[in-house]
């Protein structure tokens, strides 16, 4: 009885997790259960949330921030016509299709929403922790040999769908979602023409900006893959001149001219249209700049483990190579006689981690990659802004690899 009594009597206990932990967790916890499915069923779910310390929520519960949902007397199925408020939202017509370039995303990524807009939708994604979480968890079922072809007409298995739809819940509670449900889209609830080029392509920085949302390079691959071709072929010369403009517009000095080559399409390629619309005139454009003394150094973003031996036929030991994503191991043996390896330390680690957590992950890469040379120890994106990494994570690192990464 008196057990009974305290417990009805004690304070409620306050959910303690910080955002960088709830948000990767929820994300990372949603997105494994995917994953889960493919490789190692639950137990990888488990080891993600543990990470955080983060305690799973009771079965039969909406979700862990709100164990019952309340959507403030609003009578809701689909959302189709409710003019009841729900939350600080009232659904006044009936939702009505429209096209995927109309949406507000969109519209910020042209511009027609503001400039302040526009800068934070093209520089907040790569930092903001949501970002990351989904995006290691997404890369691996990413590939062409999963999303081509036809789809399989079975369902795929998820180990524990109730604990993965509370993670979903509380991840939109979490930003602020005024309510939220899962369930089947409704027929109105799926664009009534696709964007072209993809959002991807311009998350992905490839697509440039204000360029209208009706044309792009990936329709004419299927709809005019020659004239495509053609004009990427006409191009080449075009940005060979540019670069070197840009490389000997100013007067010589007695560093080495290096120019940097953000590179964001290939990974969102097929490997097929890859081989044809990418990789000649990519590696015309490097063997130019090679000829006329100047090292480039493109960014290989995403995961480029696939183009590997497309990147063993560049110049070699006359390019500098700086990875976001891969295994250094891998990188090192196939692209160590190649080429100058820079990347890999995560700049998350940086914002988020402990001085421990980044020293051991430095000491990682430098054992992996620094012996026989041809390795410069960076991090797998640049840092923009103070609030890019802790300054302590910094300093720490800085201090062990100039103790550390030294060749004796």
């Amino acid at each position: 009885m008196a057990d009974s009594l305290k417990s009805k009597n004690a304070p409620e206990e306050k959910l303690q997790v910080s955002r960088r932990g709830f948000l990767k967790t929820g994300a990372a916890a949603a997105a494994i259960g995917v994953l889960g499915a493919i490789k190692a069923p639950s137990k990888v779910a488990e080891a993600a949330v543990s990470n955080y310390e983060y305690i799973t929520p009771k079965k039969g519960q909406w979700s862990k921030l709100k164990p019952e949902p309340n959507y403030g007397g609003a009578s809701v199925s689909y959302a189709e016509h409710n003019d009841q408020w729900l939350g600080t939202s009232k659904i006044v017509g009936t939702v009505k299709k429209f096209k995927e370039k109309d949406m507000g995303f969109a519209l910020v990524a042209q511009g027609l929403l503001g400039p302040k807009a526009q800068a934070g939708f093209y520089t907040i994604g790569i930092r903001h922790p949501l970002s990351d979480a989904l995006g290691w968890a997404i890369s691996p079922i990413f590939g062409e040999n999963i999303v081509d072809g036809q789809p399989k007409p079975e369902k795929l298995p998820i180990p524990d769908p109730e604990q993965m739809s509370m993670h979903i819940k509380d991840v939109a509670y979490y930003l602020r979602a005024d309510e939220v449900g899962i369930g089947k889209m409704p027929e109105y609830g799926y664009y009534s023409d696709k964007m072209n080029p993809p959002m991807m392509g311009i998350i992905g920085g490839m697509v440039p900006r204000g360029t209208p949302l009706h044309k792009g390079a990936f329709m004419d691959m299927r709809r005019r893959p020659e004239e495509l071709l053609e004009a990427a072929q006409a191009l080449t010369p075009l940005v060979i001149r540019f670069g070197m403009g840009q490389m000997f517009s100013t007067p010589p000095k007695a560093n080495p001219k290096i120019i940097l080559l953000p590179l964001h399409l290939p990974t969102m390629l097929k490997t097929a249209d890859f081989d044809k619309f990418y990789w000649p005139m990519f590696k015309t454009i490097i063997e130019a700049f090679v000829a006329n003394g100047v090292i480039p150094m493109p960014f290989y973003e995403g995961d480029w483990s696939r183009y590997y031996d497309h990147l063993q036929d560049l110049p070699a030991k006359k390019t500098l190579g700086w990875f976001e994503h891969g295994d250094p191991k891998e990188l090192k043996q196939k692209l160590g006689n190649t080429m100058c390896i820079l990347g890999l330390f995560p700049l998350t680690l940086l914002q988020y981690g402990t001085k421990e957590e980044c020293i051991t992950k430095a000491k990682e890469l430098l054992d992996d990659l620094a012996p026989g040379g041809g390795y410069i120890f960076s991090t797998d994106k640049e840092l923009l802004s103070a609030a890019d990494g802790k300054a302590e994570n910094i300093i720490a690192v800085n201090k062990f690899v100039m103790e550390y990464g030294i060749y004796k």
